[in-house]
Order: structure tokens, then sequence, then C-alpha cells
């Protein structure tokens, strides 16, 4: 929901949301939408600090999803290193990219050659 809202141009009421999210769960796809929503609202320092935060989980936990770090560059409309992370989550067999197809954040990427290249890896029609 807090991305529709988002997406729907409604950036302090998504970020408001998700923070608070945030502070109940500190879960990966919690910080990967929150990153999103900062993209959207011009909040580049913002981003990078939860870039960083989900990288450093990476160290303290073993894992964490490069689907999410593509989540928050796409949402910065650097589509090329958004497509990077998108390929490094379909190597690391991530089962986000089952949502590929229908995830509306994915609009700005689905123009890119890459793009539907990786839709056919994952098994997805164009």
């Amino acid at each position: 929901m807090e991305l529709d809202l988002a997406r729907q141009g409604q950036l302090a009421e998504a970020i408001a949301e998700l923070e608070r999210a945030r502070t109940l769960d500190d879960y990966p796809d919690i910080m990967a939408a929150l990153g999103f929503a900062y993209a959207l609202a011009g909040r580049r320092g913002e981003v990078l600090k939860v870039v960083s935060e989900l990288k450093d989980r990476s160290s303290a936990h073993g894992f964490f999803s490069s689907f999410d770090v593509a989540t928050v560059y796409w949402g910065l409309d650097e589509k090329e290193v958004a497509l990077d992370w998108l390929e490094r989550a379909y190597a690391e067999r991530s089962n986000s990219l089952v949502f590929l197809k229908v995830n509306p954040a994915m609009d700005r990427l689905r123009v890119s050659d890459r793009f539907v290249t990786l839709l056919g890896k994952v098994g997805l029609p164009p």
C-alpha cells in the first residue's frame, strides 16, 4: 500500500508509513520500499543510506536480497544500475523475480532490452 501511495505522488504519507513500519520491523523489504519512496521524493542522501544499510546487513547476516537494492535504484531512475542488481538477483535465484512482470514499480524498466532478456531467463513472457 505504501508503494502505491508513493507512485501516486503521496510521498509524504508513504514515507511516514514506511518509517513507522521500519520502527516495528527492520525487514529488508520495508527498507527497500522506504529507499524507493525516498528516491521518488528526491532524497538521494537517505536513499544511499538505505542502500548502505542493506549491504551492511549482508555482512552481519550473510545475505541480503539484490532485488531489494534494485528496488531502490529503479526508484532513483538509475535503470542500468537497477538492472545490474536484478541480474545479480537472478544469479542468486531470488524468488522475488517472479513479480517482475506484474510489479508496477518496474514500469520504468520495461522498455529495456536487458529487462526483456531477464524476463525470458526467469521464464516470463515479455
